[in-house]
Protein backbone atom coordinates (compact mmCIF):
# COMPACT_ATOMS: atom_id res chain seq x y z
CA UNK A 1 0.00 0.00 0.00
CA UNK A 2 1.42 2.87 -0.94
CA UNK A 3 1.06 5.85 2.09
CA UNK A 4 1.37 9.67 1.30
CA UNK A 5 4.24 11.08 3.63
CA UNK A 6 3.32 13.33 6.45
CA UNK A 7 3.78 17.13 5.67
CA UNK A 8 4.25 18.44 9.37
CA UNK A 9 6.21 17.14 12.38
CA UNK A 10 4.62 15.93 15.80
CA UNK A 11 5.09 18.18 18.69
CA UNK A 12 6.10 16.95 21.98
CA UNK A 13 6.01 20.43 23.92
CA UNK A 14 4.58 18.80 26.54
CA UNK A 15 7.70 16.34 27.23
CA UNK A 16 10.46 18.70 26.73
CA UNK A 17 11.41 21.20 29.69
CA UNK A 18 11.10 24.88 29.38
CA UNK A 19 13.44 26.01 26.81
CA UNK A 20 14.88 28.87 28.22
CA UNK A 21 16.70 30.58 25.77
CA UNK A 22 13.42 31.38 24.19
CA UNK A 23 13.10 34.16 26.49
CA UNK A 24 15.83 36.26 24.52
CA UNK A 25 13.40 36.62 21.90
CA UNK A 26 12.77 40.13 23.06
CA UNK A 27 12.88 43.55 22.90
CA UNK A 28 15.90 45.11 24.02
CA UNK A 29 16.17 46.85 27.53
CA UNK A 30 14.64 50.34 27.93
CA UNK A 31 15.81 50.91 31.32
CA UNK A 32 18.81 53.30 31.63
CA UNK A 33 21.34 52.20 34.50
CA UNK A 34 23.83 55.31 34.71
CA UNK A 35 23.26 58.82 36.08
CA UNK A 36 24.56 61.87 34.38
CA UNK A 37 27.09 64.29 34.92
CA UNK A 38 27.63 67.81 33.78
CA UNK A 39 30.66 69.25 32.70
CA UNK A 40 31.28 73.29 31.11
CA UNK A 41 33.37 73.59 28.26
CA UNK A 42 34.17 76.37 25.86
CA UNK A 43 31.74 79.60 26.16
CA UNK A 44 30.64 78.22 29.63
CA UNK A 45 28.21 75.69 27.96
CA UNK A 46 27.42 72.45 29.81
CA UNK A 47 27.48 69.16 28.05
CA UNK A 48 25.79 65.86 29.91
CA UNK A 49 27.24 62.76 30.04
CA UNK A 50 27.35 59.29 31.39
CA UNK A 51 30.55 57.41 32.43
CA UNK A 52 31.37 53.90 33.60
CA UNK A 53 33.61 50.47 33.25
CA UNK A 54 37.55 51.03 34.85
CA UNK A 55 36.88 55.04 35.97
CA UNK A 56 40.59 55.25 36.72
CA UNK A 57 41.45 53.54 33.56
CA UNK A 58 43.94 55.76 30.95
CA UNK A 59 42.09 53.83 28.04
CA UNK A 60 38.47 55.78 27.17
CA UNK A 61 36.01 54.27 24.75
CA UNK A 62 33.97 57.35 24.00
CA UNK A 63 30.52 56.86 22.02
CA UNK A 64 29.81 59.52 19.93
CA UNK A 65 25.65 60.13 18.94
CA UNK A 66 23.92 61.12 15.87
CA UNK A 67 20.55 62.86 15.22
CA UNK A 68 18.27 62.56 16.87
CA UNK A 69 19.67 60.67 19.71
CA UNK A 70 21.59 60.92 23.14
CA UNK A 71 23.40 58.55 25.69
CA UNK A 72 20.34 56.80 26.17
CA UNK A 73 20.94 54.90 23.04
CA UNK A 74 24.13 53.33 23.77
CA UNK A 75 22.69 51.78 27.05
CA UNK A 76 22.76 48.48 26.20
CA UNK A 77 25.96 48.28 24.37
CA UNK A 78 27.99 50.27 27.02
CA UNK A 79 28.59 47.31 29.25
CA UNK A 80 30.62 44.77 27.30
CA UNK A 81 33.33 46.96 27.03
CA UNK A 82 32.90 48.55 30.85
CA UNK A 83 35.50 45.77 31.65
CA UNK A 84 38.19 46.79 29.67
CA UNK A 85 38.20 50.76 29.73
CA UNK A 86 36.85 53.95 30.87
CA UNK A 87 33.21 54.93 28.77
CA UNK A 88 31.78 57.91 28.47
CA UNK A 89 28.54 58.76 26.26
CA UNK A 90 28.74 61.99 25.42
CA UNK A 91 25.27 64.27 24.69
CA UNK A 92 25.39 66.77 22.21
CA UNK A 93 24.32 70.16 22.32
CA UNK A 94 21.17 70.66 22.02
CA UNK A 95 20.62 66.56 22.70
CA UNK A 96 19.42 65.00 26.05
CA UNK A 97 20.15 67.04 29.18
CA UNK A 98 23.12 69.15 27.37
CA UNK A 99 22.39 72.99 27.08
CA UNK A 100 20.73 74.19 24.17
CA UNK A 101 22.51 77.51 23.14
CA UNK A 102 20.79 79.71 20.53
CA UNK A 103 23.26 78.62 17.67
CA UNK A 104 22.91 77.08 13.95
CA UNK A 105 23.54 73.45 14.73
CA UNK A 106 26.07 72.87 12.19
CA UNK A 107 28.40 70.16 12.08
CA UNK A 108 31.26 72.97 13.07
CA UNK A 109 29.27 73.70 16.05
CA UNK A 110 29.31 70.47 17.07
CA UNK A 111 32.80 69.67 16.79
CA UNK A 112 33.46 72.52 18.45
CA UNK A 113 32.04 71.27 21.63
CA UNK A 114 32.67 68.20 21.66
CA UNK A 115 36.75 68.94 20.86
CA UNK A 116 36.38 71.20 23.75
CA UNK A 117 35.08 68.57 25.73
CA UNK A 118 37.69 65.71 25.01
CA UNK A 119 40.24 68.10 25.97
CA UNK A 120 38.65 69.62 28.81
CA UNK A 121 38.30 66.06 30.61
CA UNK A 122 41.60 65.63 29.12
CA UNK A 123 41.08 62.02 27.49
CA UNK A 124 43.60 60.12 25.93
CA UNK A 125 43.88 56.69 24.41
CA UNK A 126 40.27 57.18 22.72
CA UNK A 127 38.11 54.78 21.32
CA UNK A 128 35.86 56.63 19.21
CA UNK A 129 32.54 54.69 18.72
CA UNK A 130 30.04 57.04 16.53
CA UNK A 131 26.98 55.88 14.32
CA UNK A 132 25.14 58.63 11.90
CA UNK A 133 26.95 61.68 12.51
CA UNK A 134 28.50 60.94 15.25
CA UNK A 135 30.49 58.80 12.73
CA UNK A 136 32.03 62.38 11.39
CA UNK A 137 32.03 64.74 14.42
CA UNK A 138 34.03 61.87 16.33
CA UNK A 139 36.33 60.48 14.44
CA UNK A 140 37.20 63.98 13.11
CA UNK A 141 38.51 64.85 16.75
CA UNK A 142 41.24 61.40 15.35
CA UNK A 143 42.55 62.90 11.85
CA UNK A 144 42.74 66.53 13.84
CA UNK A 145 44.93 64.34 17.00
CA UNK A 146 45.80 61.17 15.63
CA UNK A 147 48.29 60.93 18.58
CA UNK A 148 44.93 60.71 21.07
CA UNK A 149 42.81 58.28 19.22
CA UNK A 150 43.61 54.24 18.89
CA UNK A 151 40.99 53.20 17.35
CA UNK A 152 37.20 53.77 15.14
CA UNK A 153 34.30 51.75 15.41
CA UNK A 154 31.85 52.85 12.81
CA UNK A 155 28.26 52.59 12.50
CA UNK A 156 26.28 53.95 9.60
CA UNK A 157 28.79 56.26 8.19
CA UNK A 158 28.33 59.27 6.50
CA UNK A 159 32.10 58.37 4.99
CA UNK A 160 33.46 57.37 1.77
CA UNK A 161 33.07 55.65 -0.53
CA UNK A 162 29.57 58.13 -0.46
CA UNK A 163 30.45 60.84 1.36
CA UNK A 164 31.06 63.61 0.33
CA UNK A 165 28.77 63.90 -1.91
CA UNK A 166 30.10 65.70 -4.62
CA UNK A 167 28.29 65.02 -6.99
CA UNK A 168 24.44 65.22 -6.18
CA UNK A 169 22.42 64.89 -9.62
CA UNK A 170 24.69 60.95 -10.32
CA UNK A 171 23.86 60.01 -5.95
CA UNK A 172 20.31 60.61 -6.77
CA UNK A 173 20.54 58.17 -9.83
CA UNK A 174 22.80 55.35 -7.55
CA UNK A 175 20.52 52.73 -6.73
CA UNK A 176 22.63 52.55 -3.04
CA UNK A 177 21.97 56.28 -2.33
CA UNK A 178 18.52 56.93 -3.76
CA UNK A 179 16.80 56.99 -0.76
CA UNK A 180 19.50 59.04 1.22
CA UNK A 181 19.36 61.95 -1.61
CA UNK A 182 15.71 61.69 -0.86
CA UNK A 183 15.52 61.96 2.47
CA UNK A 184 18.29 65.41 2.39
CA UNK A 185 16.13 67.13 -0.74
CA UNK A 186 13.36 66.55 1.75
CA UNK A 187 14.95 68.01 4.32
CA UNK A 188 15.85 70.68 2.56
CA UNK A 189 12.68 72.18 1.56
CA UNK A 190 10.56 74.77 2.94
CA UNK A 191 7.96 72.10 3.72
CA UNK A 192 10.57 70.33 6.23
CA UNK A 193 10.50 73.53 8.60
CA UNK A 194 6.66 73.00 9.13
CA UNK A 195 6.96 69.15 9.96
CA UNK A 196 9.64 70.28 12.37
CA UNK A 197 8.85 72.59 14.33
CA UNK A 198 4.98 71.58 14.65
CA UNK A 199 4.86 67.80 14.15
CA UNK A 200 8.45 66.73 15.59
CA UNK A 201 8.61 64.80 12.18
CA UNK A 202 12.21 63.72 13.24
CA UNK A 203 11.19 61.40 16.61
CA UNK A 204 7.90 61.07 15.69
CA UNK A 205 8.10 59.52 12.29
CA UNK A 206 12.09 59.09 10.85
CA UNK A 207 13.00 56.96 14.52
CA UNK A 208 10.22 54.94 13.33
CA UNK A 209 10.97 54.43 9.62
CA UNK A 210 14.76 53.84 10.39
CA UNK A 211 13.93 51.16 13.18
CA UNK A 212 13.35 47.76 12.15
CA UNK A 213 11.64 46.60 15.23
CA UNK A 214 8.94 48.41 16.83
CA UNK A 215 10.10 50.63 19.49
CA UNK A 216 7.70 51.20 22.99
CA UNK A 217 6.32 54.44 23.82
CA UNK A 218 8.47 54.79 26.52
CA UNK A 219 11.49 54.71 24.65
CA UNK A 220 10.44 57.55 22.16
CA UNK A 221 9.53 59.40 24.86
CA UNK A 222 12.94 59.38 26.01
CA UNK A 223 13.83 60.45 22.71
CA UNK A 224 10.85 63.43 23.05
CA UNK A 225 11.80 64.50 26.11
CA UNK A 226 14.81 67.36 24.49
CA UNK A 227 12.39 68.51 21.64
CA UNK A 228 9.32 68.59 23.26
CA UNK A 229 9.56 72.30 23.14
CA UNK A 230 9.65 73.86 19.48
CA UNK A 231 11.92 76.20 20.30
CA UNK A 232 14.69 73.14 20.78
CA UNK A 233 13.94 71.72 17.42
CA UNK A 234 16.29 73.38 15.48
CA UNK A 235 19.19 70.63 15.88
CA UNK A 236 16.69 68.25 13.97
CA UNK A 237 16.28 70.34 11.11
CA UNK A 238 19.88 71.25 10.58
CA UNK A 239 21.12 67.70 10.99
CA UNK A 240 19.75 66.29 7.57
CA UNK A 241 20.49 69.92 5.93
CA UNK A 242 24.48 69.56 6.53
CA UNK A 243 24.71 66.70 4.23
CA UNK A 244 26.82 68.71 1.08
CA UNK A 245 25.72 68.75 -2.37
CA UNK A 246 28.03 69.36 -4.84
CA UNK A 247 30.73 71.64 -2.46
CA UNK A 248 27.78 73.68 -0.75
CA UNK A 249 29.15 72.52 2.99
CA UNK A 250 32.54 72.88 2.76
CA UNK A 251 33.46 72.68 6.17
CA UNK A 252 31.51 69.59 6.40
CA UNK A 253 33.45 67.90 3.33
CA UNK A 254 36.91 69.12 4.45
CA UNK A 255 36.05 67.11 7.84
CA UNK A 256 34.75 63.84 5.77
CA UNK A 257 37.91 64.06 3.45
CA UNK A 258 40.64 64.71 6.73
CA UNK A 259 38.62 61.20 8.00
CA UNK A 260 38.98 59.33 4.60
CA UNK A 261 42.39 60.28 4.33
CA UNK A 262 43.33 59.48 7.95
CA UNK A 263 41.46 56.40 7.69
CA UNK A 264 43.42 55.19 4.78
CA UNK A 265 46.65 56.37 5.00
CA UNK A 266 47.03 55.65 8.75
CA UNK A 267 47.49 52.10 11.25
CA UNK A 268 44.53 53.41 13.33
CA UNK A 269 42.04 50.35 14.19
CA UNK A 270 39.13 50.10 12.71
CA UNK A 271 35.88 47.88 13.19
CA UNK A 272 33.03 48.61 10.91
CA UNK A 273 29.68 47.30 12.22
CA UNK A 274 26.70 46.85 9.26
CA UNK A 275 23.92 45.03 8.79
CA UNK A 276 20.87 44.92 6.49
CA UNK A 277 19.21 46.71 5.18
CA UNK A 278 20.77 49.30 6.37
CA UNK A 279 20.08 52.68 5.56
CA UNK A 280 23.09 54.96 5.02
CA UNK A 281 26.49 52.55 4.90
CA UNK A 282 25.90 49.72 3.01
CA UNK A 283 27.35 45.73 3.06
CA UNK A 284 29.53 47.42 -0.33
CA UNK A 285 30.57 50.69 1.21
CA UNK A 286 32.27 47.76 4.23
CA UNK A 287 33.61 46.29 1.51
CA UNK A 288 35.16 49.37 -0.39
CA UNK A 289 37.02 50.27 2.68
CA UNK A 290 38.24 46.96 4.13
CA UNK A 291 40.29 46.91 0.42
CA UNK A 292 41.76 50.51 1.20
CA UNK A 293 42.02 50.60 5.36
CA UNK A 294 45.14 49.02 6.79
CA UNK A 295 43.94 48.08 10.11
CA UNK A 296 40.13 47.41 9.13
CA UNK A 297 37.64 44.62 10.36
CA UNK A 298 34.08 44.57 10.02
CA UNK A 299 30.70 42.97 11.79
CA UNK A 300 27.70 41.87 10.25
CA UNK A 301 24.86 42.38 13.16
CA UNK A 302 21.66 40.98 11.41
CA UNK A 303 18.84 42.86 10.83
CA UNK A 304 18.68 46.15 11.33
CA UNK A 305 18.12 49.90 10.00
CA UNK A 306 19.55 53.40 10.44
CA UNK A 307 19.35 53.02 13.99
CA UNK A 308 20.94 49.54 14.90
CA UNK A 309 21.49 50.81 18.43
CA UNK A 310 17.85 49.99 19.15
CA UNK A 311 17.56 46.87 16.82
CA UNK A 312 20.66 45.04 17.69
CA UNK A 313 22.85 46.39 21.04
CA UNK A 314 23.44 42.57 21.94
CA UNK A 315 25.22 41.55 18.66
CA UNK A 316 26.90 45.37 18.49
CA UNK A 317 28.10 44.73 21.89
CA UNK A 318 29.58 41.61 21.59
CA UNK A 319 31.06 43.18 18.62
CA UNK A 320 32.98 45.97 20.18
CA UNK A 321 33.81 44.08 23.44
CA UNK A 322 35.73 41.55 21.54
CA UNK A 323 36.77 43.76 19.37
CA UNK A 324 38.48 46.04 21.68
CA UNK A 325 39.49 42.88 24.34
CA UNK A 326 41.99 41.83 21.22
CA UNK A 327 43.45 45.38 19.91
CA UNK A 328 43.41 47.67 23.27
CA UNK A 329 42.63 45.73 26.65
CA UNK A 330 45.34 45.87 28.97
CA UNK A 331 44.53 42.10 29.95
CA UNK A 332 43.42 40.37 26.81
CA UNK A 333 42.32 37.40 28.63
CA UNK A 334 39.19 39.20 30.46
CA UNK A 335 36.27 38.43 28.32
CA UNK A 336 32.93 40.13 28.55
CA UNK A 337 30.95 36.82 30.34
CA UNK A 338 26.91 37.05 31.80
CA UNK A 339 24.57 33.51 31.70
CA UNK A 340 22.34 33.44 28.63
CA UNK A 341 19.60 35.05 30.16
CA UNK A 342 18.24 36.59 33.35
CA UNK A 343 16.72 33.63 35.28
CA UNK A 344 20.19 32.12 34.54
CA UNK A 345 21.81 34.74 36.65
CA UNK A 346 19.41 34.39 39.67
CA UNK A 347 20.06 30.45 39.15
CA UNK A 348 23.79 31.24 39.42
CA UNK A 349 23.32 33.72 42.43
CA UNK A 350 21.53 31.43 44.35
CA UNK A 351 23.99 28.31 43.71
CA UNK A 352 26.91 30.10 45.22
CA UNK A 353 24.75 31.44 48.04
CA UNK A 354 24.01 28.25 48.52
CA UNK A 355 27.53 27.00 48.49
CA UNK A 356 28.69 29.82 51.06
CA UNK A 357 30.78 31.38 47.65
CA UNK A 358 29.26 35.07 48.89
CA UNK A 359 32.02 36.72 46.87
CA UNK A 360 31.04 35.10 43.51
CA UNK A 361 27.58 35.63 44.53
CA UNK A 362 27.98 39.41 45.45
CA UNK A 363 30.06 39.26 42.11
CA UNK A 364 27.05 39.18 40.59
CA UNK A 365 25.19 42.02 42.20
CA UNK A 366 25.74 45.53 40.45
CA UNK A 367 27.86 48.14 42.56
CA UNK A 368 24.75 50.14 42.67
CA UNK A 369 21.83 47.63 42.85
CA UNK A 370 18.81 48.42 45.26
CA UNK A 371 18.69 46.14 47.75
CA UNK A 372 15.31 45.83 50.28
CA UNK A 373 14.22 43.94 53.20
CA UNK A 374 12.02 45.62 54.93
CA UNK A 375 11.77 44.95 58.83
CA UNK A 376 12.18 45.84 61.99
CA UNK A 377 15.55 46.88 63.40
CA UNK A 378 16.03 43.84 65.27
CA UNK A 379 17.37 42.10 61.70
CA UNK A 380 21.01 43.53 60.99
CA UNK A 381 20.74 43.15 57.31
CA UNK A 382 17.12 44.93 57.43
CA UNK A 383 17.73 48.01 54.42
CA UNK A 384 21.52 46.16 54.11
CA UNK A 385 22.29 42.41 53.83
CA UNK A 386 25.82 41.38 55.98
CA UNK A 387 25.33 37.88 55.17
CA UNK A 388 24.67 36.38 58.78
CA UNK A 389 21.85 33.96 58.35
CA UNK A 390 22.70 30.73 57.02
CA UNK A 391 20.19 29.20 54.58
CA UNK A 392 19.49 25.98 55.54
CA UNK A 393 17.14 24.70 53.00
CA UNK A 394 15.44 26.67 50.52
CA UNK A 395 12.95 25.12 47.43
CA UNK A 396 11.80 27.42 44.69
CA UNK A 397 9.76 28.31 42.23
CA UNK A 398 10.64 30.99 39.79
CA UNK A 399 8.61 32.87 37.84
CA UNK A 400 10.09 34.86 35.16
CA UNK A 401 8.44 38.54 33.76
CA UNK A 402 10.45 39.93 30.98
CA UNK A 403 13.75 41.44 33.42
CA UNK A 404 12.11 40.31 36.87
CA UNK A 405 12.71 37.09 37.98
CA UNK A 406 9.93 35.83 40.82
CA UNK A 407 10.47 33.44 43.34
CA UNK A 408 8.15 32.02 45.82
CA UNK A 409 9.80 29.63 48.06
CA UNK A 410 9.88 27.87 51.64
CA UNK A 411 12.82 28.07 53.52
CA UNK A 412 14.67 27.14 56.59
CA UNK A 413 17.20 29.69 58.24
CA UNK A 414 19.46 29.29 61.08
CA UNK A 415 21.05 31.72 63.08
CA UNK A 416 25.12 32.23 62.07
CA UNK A 417 26.97 29.94 64.88
CA UNK A 418 23.99 28.37 66.29
CA UNK A 419 21.13 25.86 66.53
CA UNK A 420 18.26 28.30 66.43
CA UNK A 421 16.73 28.15 63.32
CA UNK A 422 13.24 29.41 61.53
CA UNK A 423 10.89 28.14 58.87
CA UNK A 424 9.76 30.88 56.41
CA UNK A 425 7.51 31.42 53.44
CA UNK A 426 9.29 34.08 51.61
CA UNK A 427 8.97 36.06 48.06
CA UNK A 428 11.68 37.61 46.46
CA UNK A 429 11.80 40.24 43.40
CA UNK A 430 14.94 40.67 41.07
CA UNK A 431 15.23 42.91 38.42
CA UNK A 432 18.37 41.79 36.47
CA UNK A 433 20.39 43.88 33.50
CA UNK A 434 23.27 42.50 31.72
CA UNK A 435 23.80 39.65 33.66
CA UNK A 436 23.73 41.67 37.11
CA UNK A 437 21.37 41.91 39.71
CA UNK A 438 19.93 45.79 39.81
CA UNK A 439 17.58 45.17 42.39
CA UNK A 440 16.56 43.04 44.96
CA UNK A 441 13.34 42.98 47.42
CA UNK A 442 12.23 40.26 49.75
CA UNK A 443 8.66 40.29 51.40
CA UNK A 444 8.43 37.78 54.23
CA UNK A 445 7.19 37.57 57.64
CA UNK A 446 10.17 39.85 59.23
CA UNK A 447 8.48 38.96 62.58
CA UNK A 448 9.50 35.74 62.75
CA UNK A 449 12.87 36.41 60.90
CA UNK A 450 13.63 38.96 63.78
CA UNK A 451 13.37 36.45 66.31
CA UNK A 452 16.20 35.15 65.07
CA UNK A 453 17.80 38.13 66.64
CA UNK A 454 16.21 38.58 70.39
Amino acid sequence: MNQKPRKTFTQYDDMEPLDLCRKLDRPPSHEFPYEHKFIKVVDDVELAYVESGQLDSDKVVLFVHGAPEQAYIWRNIMPYVENYARVIAVEHIGHGLSDKPDLDYTIEDYVKYLFSFIETLELDNITIVGQDWGSVIGPYYGACNPDKVEGVVLMEALLAPAYPVRDAEAARKDPTMAIAMDHYDRWRTDEAEKWNIEQNLFVERIMHLHTARQMTQRELDVYRDPFRDPAHRTPMLEWPRQCGFDGDRPYVDKAMDAINEWLFTSDVKVLDIFSKPGAVSTELDVAWRAERIANHESAFVGIGNHFLQEDQPEHIGHAIGDWYRRHHAADKKVWYKQPRNEMETVLHFFDAVLNGDLDKALGMVHPDCTWVYRGPDSIPFAGEYHGLVEIVEFEPEMIWNENDIIIRASEINRLHGTEMTIELDVTQVFKVKNGWITSFQEYTDTDKMASLFK
